[in-house]
C-alpha cells in the first residue's frame, strides 16, 4: 500500500520535483492513532499504523454521517488471541445502482426535493477535518499522508472538487483500494492485517430498491418510481482484520507487526 500513498514526516515547500502528487493530504493531527513521529517509519510498520489510521477515521466517520450507499459500517468485537493481544476489524458495504438505460454504476443520486433534499452526502471534511486537496509538487503544510488522485480514479472513483463536496464516489474507492492494497500477514510476510476480504473473490448481492428511495413526498433518494424499471441494486461486502499489541507498562496500544 505504501507504494501508492506518499508519506510526509514534515512540511514540504512548493516547487519542482518535490514529491508531491496532486490528491487529498491529510495531517497526522486528523489520523486517529497515529502520531506525526510515526511517520518516519517504513514498510510493514508504516502500512499497519497508516491502515489502523484510515480505517478507523472512516468507520468512526460513516458512524456520525450514514451516507447514501453505505450501509452502516460494523466493527468487530475484540478477541484475544495471545499474551497482551488482541484482532478487531471493520466491515463496510457499500450500495450501488446500476441503471440499464445507460449501463451506468454508481451509488444512490442524493434526493433533490423534500426535507431530505441533499442527505446522505459525506465529504472528506467531514472524516479529516484538516484536510485540502493538493496539486501536484504544490506544498504539504504539515506532517500527512497524501492520497494520490490517481489512486482515487484508478478504482473507479471521482476526486470532489473541494473538501465539502459530496465525497461518496471517493470513499468507496479509498475502501476497495485498501481491500486490494493492503499486505496480509503470511509466514513469509510481517503485517498487521491478520485477515482480509478476497478482493479476487467479491461477489455482488442483488437487492431490492427501498421504497424509502422513492418515496412520491419525500424520498430519501434522487429517483423515482417511474426509474424502478430500469435500476438494479447491488451490495458488496469489505471486511479487514487487524491484530493490536497491549502494553501494560505505558497502558497504550499499537498495530502489532508480525508474521503467522
Amino acid at each position: 500500500m505504501i507504494n501508492y500513498l506518499s508519506v510526509f514526516p514534515a512540511s514540504v515547500g512548493a516547487g519542482v520535483g518535490n514529491a508531491v502528487p496532486s490528491g487529498l493530504w491529510i495531517g497526522a493531527d486528523d489520523l486517529i492513532g497515529l502520531e506525526s513521529s510515526e511517520l518516519s517509519d517504513t514498510g510493514a510498520i508504516l502500512e499497519g499504523k497508516l491502515a489502523y489510521a484510515l480505517l478507523n477515521s472512516l468507520y468512526e466517520a460513516m458512524m456520525e454521517t450514514t451516507p447514501l450507499g453505505f450501509p452502516e459500517p460494523t466493527k468487530l468485537q475484540p478477541f484475544g488471541v495471545g499474551i497482551n493481544k488482541f484482532t478487531e476489524g471493520v466491515t463496510f458495504g457499500i450500495l450501488r445502482m446500476l441503471d440499464i438505460r445507460d449501463g451506468s454504476v454508481r451509488l444512490p443520486p442524493a434526493p433533490t426535493f423534500g426535507s431530505n433534499l441533499g442527505a446522505g452526502k459525506i465529504t472528506v471534511e467531514d472524516i479529516w477535518p484538516a484536510s485540502a486537496l493538493v496539486a501536484s509538487e504544490g506544498a504539504v503544510s504539515a506532517p500527512g499522508v497524501i492520497i494520490p488522485n490517481s489512486v482515487i480514479t484508478s478504482y473507479g472513483g471521482t476526486v470532489p472538487s473541494s473538501v465539502s463536496d459530496d465525497g461518496r464516489e471517493w470513499v468507496a474507492a479509498l475502501i476497495v483500494f485498501l481491500i486490494h492494497r493492503i499486505g496480509i500477514r503470511t509466514a513469509s510476510t510481517a503485517s498487521a492485517i491478520t485477515r482480509r476480504t478476497d478482493p479476487l473473490a467479491v461477489r455482488p448481492t442483488g437487492l431490492s430498491v427501498p421504497q424509502e428511495y422513492y418515496d412520491a413526498g419525500n424520498p430519501t433518494a434522487g429517483i423515482t418510481s417511474s426509474d424502478l424499471p430500469f435500476l438494479r441494486l447491488i451490495r458488496e461486502n469489505y471486511s479487514i482484520e487487524y491484530e493490536v499489541l497491549v502494553n501494560p507498562d505505558t497502558q497504550t496500544l499499537e498495530v502489532n507487526i508480525a508474521t503467522s
